[in-house]
């Protein structure tokens, strides 16, 4: 991938992150058809195009790629808002039944965005009591879920038609990861803190988010690479 292309797209980016224009002179010289695309593939073509919009030179796309780029951003949007609306109700069945649990990951950095769809999600990730897997299990399928991964990770994969993907996470990390981890997140429970408004559901500390999303991206990285976004 050109540099130049990885730079402008970060470039665009923080421009949306911070809600700043960007640069007339800088969006002159970009490859809007390259940056799409790379934007796209790393899940950041909502932000991207916030940044484009911002500038109120959208028309430097072109027709066709500003229709389709202001498209990708609405559907984002219109993603972010289901998921939100979906994990509300299996969130609600989990206090109903004293479920206790805590939302990862893209749940909870979603909102220090500065709008709604800005932080694309493919999917849920919540950590719960899997002493109540089983309950959970005919919960989702009642909704319409198929149990892709059940019983067999470290975590359960549930997936609706058309974009509803939810990891149910046993627990944070398996039995194939570093040691340390392991140890770290044995009695993660313990280090959880209550949230206010709710009977059941939890959070980790900054600092334990923190820590958890390096974990996660070393994860990543160390496997077979990480995105621009992480």
């Amino acid at each position: 991938m050109n540099q130049q292309i990885v730079f402008d797209t970060l470039y665009l980016a923080s421009c949306g992150l911070h809600q700043a224009a960007p640069a007339d002179a800088r969006l002159q010289n970009m490859d809007f058809e390259k940056i799409f695309k790379f934007s796209v593939f790393h899940n950041m073509e909502a932000l991207c195009y916030r940044a484009l919009e911002a500038s109120g030179k959208t028309g430097l796309l072109g027709e066709e790629l500003q229709k389709e780029w202001k498209q990708r951003k609405e559907r984002a949007f219109r993603k972010n808002i289901l998921l939100d609306v979906e994990r509300e109700a299996i969130l609600d069945f989990m206090e109903k039944q004293g479920i206790w649990y805590m939302p990862l990951k893209g749940i909870v950095l979603q909102s220090v965005y500065p709008e709604p769809g800005m932080r694309q999600m493919t999917d849920n990730d919540i950590l719960f009591d899997e002493t109540h897997d089983e309950e959970l299990y005919l919960f989702m399928l009642e909704r319409g879920y198929q149990a892709e991964k059940y019983r067999i990770s470290y975590h359960d994969v549930y997936l609706k038609k058309p974009i509803y993907n939810f990891e149910m996470h046993r627990s944070l990390v398996g039995e194939h990861h570093d040691e340390k981890w392991q140890a770290y997140y044995g009695d993660v429970k313990d280090r959880l803190i209550p949230d206010q408004d709710r009977n059941y559901g939890y959070h980790f500390s900054h600092e334990d988010f923190y820590i958890f999303m390096t974990i996660h991206f070393y994860k990543h990285y160390s496997f077979k690479g990480a995105g621009l976004r992480m």
